[in-house]
């Protein structure tokens, strides 16, 4: 990790895509851009050339813009050790359509929460007769779901928790994860959510979905041009890694 270097880093109106290179090639690492939060921040003055020292100055910046650049460039970093070096094989990788896979792992719950309205996994979810409270935190993406604050003030916890990936970019992943500690499952979703397994596993994920970027360079323009994750999605492969079993009962057949 520490001898990788940044590429390439691009901010655009939906997604940020950070490139990372490294002795087995290229990896990308995206992280969602929400307008209301970033707009009145100055861009990064500059983005060191070492991703390691790059994440490490920007993660804790409270300029919203280098948060996004750091978890982007950390899921550069974690992509790059998953599939370039192959630490996939240590856990149990699921290659499946990520929203079939999360109706499926839910469909023995009555109670749900999906923090980030994020309307196909809603919308499987109640078409399985699950009761579903959505929260999100832009007003401009809400269309009918609750302000995140909500999340304070729930009467009891749901048995299943479908975070955004969203949350490690505004920082309130610590605070849901707290407050959804008793939730038998915990799912990290998204773009944003391709951090290593590790780290989820140590956050208290315990299912980790997100997308493998097949064609970078497809993916780093689509962004450019302001595209987001359904106009992206072709040039990226959906996959589920499961952290609830130990890393020994991992899924060896399993390829990426």
């Amino acid at each position: 990790m520490r001898s990788l270097e940044v590429k390439e880093v691009f901010i655009g109106l939906k997604y940020c895509a950070a490139k990372v290179r490294g002795p087995r090639g290229d990896a990308l690492g995206l992280a969602y851009v929400d307008y209301l939060d970033c707009f009145t921040f100055d861009p990064p003055s500059s983005i060191p050339g070492n991703a390691y020292s790059a994440i490490i100055r920007l993660i804790k910046s409270s300029n919203m813009l280098e948060r996004v650049v750091s978890i982007a460039l950390l899921n550069a970093v974690s992509q790059y050790l998953l599939w370039n070096s192959e630490e996939y094989r240590s856990f149990k990788l699921v290659e499946s359509n990520l929203i079939n896979f999360i109706a499926e792992l839910c469909r023995n719950a009555r109670n749900a929460i999906v923090v980030g309205n994020m309307g196909p996994i809603v919308r499987a979810l109640k078409d399985r007769g699950i009761n579903v409270v959505v929260l999100e935190r832009s007003p401009l993406m809400r269309l009918g779901a609750l302000p995140d604050v909500a999340l304070l003030t729930l009467d009891s916890i749901p048995e299943v928790a479908i975070i955004t990936g969203a949350t490690l970019v505004n920082g309130t992943i610590d605070t849901v994860l707290q407050r959804l500690r008793s939730c038998k499952i915990k799912i990290l979703v998204g773009p944003t959510a391709g951090i290593h397994p590790e780290i989820a596993q140590s956050l208290g994920i315990d299912v980790l979905a997100s997308l493998r970027v097949r064609d970078l360079d497809a993916t780093m323009e689509c962004i450019k041009l302001g595209g987001g994750r359904w106009h992206f999605a072709k040039y990226c492969n959906d996959y589920v890694i499961d952290l609830r079993v130990n890393r020994a009962d991992h899924c060896t057949h399993c390829q990426p």
